[in-house]
Parts: structure tokens; C-alpha cells; sequence
């Protein structure tokens, strides 16, 4: 599930023009037309999919048990990323269970100092 969140992650920022994209047609073009199929088809099938996960974890506080693991951090990651890129389509998107996740892996004391610590203006 880790490897599927970083790839997942990583096509989010790719289509979303934060890495130039080498291919035959126009970058315009190649762009618009990655971000199209992604947000129409791959965020809504990757979100339900961790929300699926999600669902058969349970009464657990996290994906695989009750104490934090990378898998928990990796997915954060892809939902903090999906949501900052594509925030409308972020939201648009019915997952209880993940926005909750996200929620409470947020509060954790040592996520919460990292996230504040952390600004856009220091890209």
C-alpha cells in the first residue's frame, strides 16, 4: 500500500505542472489532457481504494493496527498532496473514513509540529 500511496503521490504533483512532462505533443496539451484523466479517473479510484483499506481496518486507529506505521504516514502524505493540488476535487470525493484518518494523524503531536513547521513559501 506504500509503494501504490508514493506513486499515487507522485503522479498527483506530476500532472498537476509541478514537474515538466517530456513527450511529443505540447506541454499544454499533454498537461491538460493528464490532468483531466487524472482528476476524472485516478483520484476518485486511489481515494476509494484507501478508503477501502480503511474500511477493513476497523475499530484500529490506523491502517494495520493501532500504533503508527510508514504505511499511515506515506498515505498521509498522498492525501495532504491530493489536496493541496486539486482541492475542489479533493473534496468532491466521498471518504468519511479518510477524512477522518487524515484528521486524527494530523493531531498527533509530533505530525502537528512537523506540518506547522512547514510553509509553502519555503519551496
Amino acid at each position: 500500500l506504500s509503494t501504490i500511496a508514493i506513486e499515487y503521490a507522485h503522479e498527483a504533483e506530476s500532472v498537476s505542472g509541478m514537474h515538466p512532462l517530456s513527450s511529443g505533443g505540447a506541454w499544454e496539451t499533454v498537461s491538460s489532457d493528464r490532468t483531466t484523466h487524472f482528476v476524472t479517473q485516478r483520484l476518485p479510484s486511489f481515494l476509494a481504494h484507501f478508503e477501502h483499506c480503511l474500511s477493513v481496518a476497523q475499530d484500529k486507529a490506523f491502517l494495520f493496527s493501532a500504533r503508527l506505521t510508514y504505511c499511515d504516514v506515506v498515505v498521509l502524505h498522498a492525501l495532504i498532496t491530493t489536496e493541496t493540488l486539486f482541492p475542489e476535487e479533493f473534496s468532491a470525493v466521498p471518504i468519511p473514513l479518510l477524512t477522518a484518518f487524515k484528521t486524527r494523524m494530523e493531531a498527533l503531536d509530533r505530525v502537528h509540529t512537523f506540518l506547522s513547521s512547514f510553509t509553502l513559501s519555503r519551496l
